[in-house]
């Protein structure tokens, strides 16, 4: 039972540092594209304010930057996709804290929670993400999982 226990402890954690790691990463991007926006537009203002711009070429790229960012934040959804890493991950990181730490754990209910919790997960990536049904990342987590050897 105990390496049952210790397998399972081991495969919790492997997946929530997964998606923190995932969750981290869209986070990341989100703000750095919210940043490069910023500075674009500045940078194309101060070019543009110039009473000799050298190069209009220049100036039309600048100001097409914040466009660009916000285009893509809005399609790919990096902050929607980041908060749902960061909840599956804290959600499956809080099993694996129950499980350590239960004095007689039933491995069955905590595997039946871990399936609970992903397919809840899964049904909530559409309305996070605010699209379709044809993303669903719990299923990529596990199969990730399952890859790593677990």
């Amino acid at each position: 039972m105990e390496n049952g226990r210790n397998k399972l402890v081991h495969d919790l954690n492997r997946a929530a540092n997964y998606s923190f790691r995932w969750g981290r990463n869209n986070n990341v991007t989100d703000v750095c594209l919210s940043i490069l926006a910023v500075f674009a537009s500045l940078t194309a203002a101060v070019l543009a304010a110039r009473s000799d711009p050298t190069c209009p070429l220049l100036v039309a790229t600048f100001a097409a930057i914040p466009a660009a960012c916000a285009s893509l934040r809005q399609i790919v959804r990096f902050q929607g996709r980041s908060y749902w890493h960061f909840e599956y991950g804290s959600r499956i990181k809080a099993l694996a804290l129950e499980l350590e730490f239960a004095n007689s754990p039933n491995l069955e209910e905590i595997a039946k929670k871990r399936g609970e919790i992903a397919i809840e997960m899964e049904r909530a990536w559409p309305r996070i993400i605010g699209s379709g049904h044809e993303h669903f990342p719990a299923k990529a987590v596990k199969a990730r999982a399952r890859e790593d050897g677990a």
